[in-house]
């Protein structure tokens, strides 16, 4: 009793937790998305109102306003250069306008008669006027344009410059471009960063539920044919890790696994290093430049979503839904971080940290390690530096020190789940994080003589030059280099890890028959990756039913072979009954646990295949005990025997009744779904007509031996558990048979069957 109100207790305290939790989510994510919102509403509004205040500058109409000197074109020349965007407080701004001059002369601004060289021009500030703009003091020196900036200037002016040639000032032309100096609005930056940033991790699992509900059920029947094949097993780490777009949650996914008993040490390995690759597609996601389409396709996809009904389009709906909510939010990102790039105080701190030593490398490394951790997403890391780059804020090394970085901080969120689980699974976690940190250390002493090099040569070949390509070539190139080197250490590393790490007291646990909870440690991954982590370990817990109900009937069988005289085997027999009791509660709590995330109509069907699987499987070895009972009861009472017709056709009976499980049994762990009641139907009617026939004759065989009435009681009790063992064989078979058809079972339903299991025990 004392232990039932403490998962009693366990389980409430779980359950709130765990709303407390997604309420807390749900609410940043809502808070996030409202003020990138506003942040944009305002951005909007403010740069309309600008707009309007203050004109654009037309300076095609300064310069058509000038004396055009006959020598020139009708039209005076004008070199447009880059409009400066400077915060307010920035250090002097100097334009070089040798570039400029140089573009004048071989443009034959100063007409064809004779060849201008750079050398012979002279440069005048036509606009502002003497007394100086009223955001900045300019002046010329030779062929530098100098802005000093006025202490808290802020406003927009236009700079218009004169270049004549020296000795013939009536043959000149201009350059022209406009200073606009602004106020940072942190507040504004950073609602537009953290909105962005929400939307972004919001289109990430939005996405990665889309995928996982269109290719769930295949991915679930993928896991379930594990092999030793290091290749398979990376391969499967490769495509979980790009369907559910999170390499930490496919970590945590594989600590389950293991935790559970469904993967083995090697195989975890192998996988936890296809990971690695996977999650590179999230790099190759950022780069494409659709960021004006992530809002259109935000918004169709969620119309589909509102008013079709069909399941699978709205999966694809789902998938389009997060695609493009990951757009918009870097979209969004980029509009706040853009005002942060121009910041002095930010580029001299990017400076600082810039990769062009061994020294600042570590440095970017640990940026990238430590921001990772903190946010738990190597995607979200990704994203930032993907936006820094292409506003020209970071350059390539200092990328891909940072990205490296993020291949290490990604491993927290496996380390932090395998604290409480068994041995292998803390095994995994730390091989997850020695390695990408080996990878890193490695890859580090060859960063400037290997790694860039050899980014650049592939983004050249590729017709990839842009530093966002880089990144994610870097990102690639890495892991997949690491994993070339890794796979030959997984079978040495798992010897290296079983040793450092040791083992726990198997004995221990396997006279605990509350093992099971040791299985079914609920990973609370958001989305559809944990429920369908939980629903396969839950599913290994159900093959484990099957496989010691198969148990009980051998021991059933050897018992009655050696006249039900092996006290030792006896005692297996109850204690392995006692387990499946044990672990049928605590399947059906874990599964109605489960049941309170968000299930796939997949994911749903097997969670109630599962409790219904428990409730047979675990009624059948009811009626397998009771039938060991009734015989060791008549074996204590004078040693009273059947007759020698009724034992063959039990034996035939236990016979039958063992292959038919045995059989559906391997069709669950293959999921197979179909073709099976019929099969079970047929072999059932004749299982029924047998058990009929031997009774018919056992009575006619009772009145003419006058057989003890212990031993008739017996008979019938037996030769009716034998046909209920069958009968519940075949619902196993009903619930296996399309598992989305079978209707859910509530609390009452599953009240009135414990009660009324509880009653036939007692009796």
């Amino acid at each position: 009793m004392k232990t039932d109100r403490t998962k009693v207790r366990r389980s409430r305290d779980e359950r709130r937790f765990n709303r407390r939790n997604a309420f807390a989510a749900q609410a940043v994510l809502i808070v996030a998305v409202a003020l990138a919102l506003l942040a944009i509403g305002a951005t909007g509004f403010v740069q309309s109102s600008e707009d309007r205040d203050e004109p654009g500058v037309d300076v095609q109409a300064e310069v058509a306003s000038e004396e055009a000197p006959e020598t020139t074109k009708s039209d005076v020349p004008v070199n447009w250069l880059p409009d400066l965007h400077v915060p307010s407080g920035a250090p002097e701004t100097h334009v070089d306008l040798s570039v400029t001059e140089r573009q004048f002369c071989e443009r034959n601004f100063f007409g064809e008669s004779e060849e201008i060289s750079p050398d012979q021009l002279a440069w005048r500030v036509v606009l502002p006027e003497e007394e100086g703009s009223s955001v900045a003091d300019v002046e010329l020196d030779g062929s530098t344009l100098c802005l000093h900036w006025k202490e808290g200037a802020v406003g927009k002016t236009k700079i218009l410059l004169e270049a004549s040639v020296k000795g013939d000032e009536t043959r000149k032309a201009f350059a022209a471009f406009n200073i606009d100096v602004w106020k940072p609005d942190y507040l504004k930056m950073f609602t537009a960063i953290l909105g962005g940033l929400g939307i972004f991790l919001l289109g990430m699992k939005r996405m990665s539920e889309g995928l996982t509900a269109i290719a769930g059920a295949r991915l679930r029947r993928l896991i379930s044919i594990f092999t030793n094949n290091c290749f398979l097993a990376v391969g499967l780490g490769i495509v979980t890790t790009t369907l559910i777009q999170s390499s930490s949650a496919a970590s945590v996914m594989t600590l389950g696994f293991v935790n559970s008993g469904l993967m083995s040490l090697e195989q975890a390995l192998g996988v936890i290093i296809g990971t690695h690759i996977g999650t590179t597609t999230t790099g190759w996601l950022l780069t494409f430049n659709i960021g004006a389409t992530g809002l259109p396709i935000l918004g169709v996809a969620a119309l589909v979503l509102i008013f079709v009904k069909r399941e699978r389009v709205r999966n694809v709906a789902l998938f389009a839904l997060g695609f493009g909510m990951i757009f918009f939010g870097l979209e969004t990102l980029k509009h706040g971080m853009a005002p942060l790039s121009e910041l002095p105080q930010f580029s001299e701190l990017i400076q600082a940290t810039r990769a062009t030593s061994m020294v600042n490398v570590g440095k970017c490394v640990l940026i990238g390690t430590v921001v990772t951790m903190l946010v738990q997403s190597s995607a979200v890391t990704m994203a930032i530096v993907i936006t820094l780059a292409s506003l020209g804020s970071i350059d390539l090394n200092s990328s891909a020190a940072i990205v490296l970085g993020s291949n290490v901080g990604t491993t927290i969120t496996a380390l932090l789940a395998s604290v409480g689980a068994n041995a292998n699974a803390r095994r995994v976690a730390y091989f997850h994080t020695a390695s990408n940190a080996f990878g890193v250390l490695w890859v580090w002493a060859v960063f400037f003589v290997f790694l860039i090099p050899a980014v650049n040569y592939i983004g050249d070949l590729l017709g990839m030059k842009t530093v966002v390509s880089k990144i994610a070539i870097t990102h690639t190139f890495f892991n997949v280099v690491n994993t070339i080197v890794l796979m030959p250490l997984i079978k040495p590393a798992s010897r290296l890890f079983e040793r450092l790490v040791k083992d726990d007291d198997e004995k221990e646990k396997e006279e605990d028959p509350t093992l099971v909870w040791q299985k079914l440690q609920l990973v609370n991954v958001p989305g559809p990756t944990g429920a369908m982590t939980n629903i396969t370990n839950s599913r290994k817990v159900v093959q484990d039913m099957f496989f010691d109900c198969h148990r009980l009937f051998d021991l059933l069988n050897t018992l009655r072979e050696n006249g039900f005289s092996d006290a030792e085997l006896t005692e297996k027999a109850f204690k392995l009954e006692d387990k499946l009791d044990h672990v049928q509660d605590d399947t059906i709590e874990f599964v109605s646990r489960v049941t309170v995330m968000s299930l796939s109509p997949d994911l749903a069907a097997s969670a109630r295949e599962q409790i219904r699987l428990a409730e047979e499987l675990e009624t059948i070895s009811d009626y397998i005990i009771g039938i060991l009972k009734s015989n060791l009861k008549l074996k204590a009472d004078d040693q009273m025997e059947f007759p020698a017709f009724v034992s063959s056709k039990e034996t035939e009976f236990l016979r039958e009744s063992s292959d038919a499980l045995e059989w559906l049994s391997q069709n669950f762990a293959a999921h197979v779904h179909v073709n099976l009641t019929g099969k079970i139907n047929e072999r059932r009617d004749n299982f029924v007509a047998s058990v009929k026939e031997t009774r018919d004759a056992f009575m006619q065989h009772m009145f003419d031996d006058k057989i003890d009435p212990l031993v008739i009681v017996a008979v019938e009790f037996q030769l009716n558990a034998w046909r209920r063992v069958f009968e519940h064989i075949q619902n196993i078979a009903e619930a296996m048979e399309e598992p989305g058809k079978v209707a859910p079972l509530n609390a009452a339903v599953l009240a009135a069957r414990k009660r009324k299991i509880a009653a036939a025990k007692r009796a």
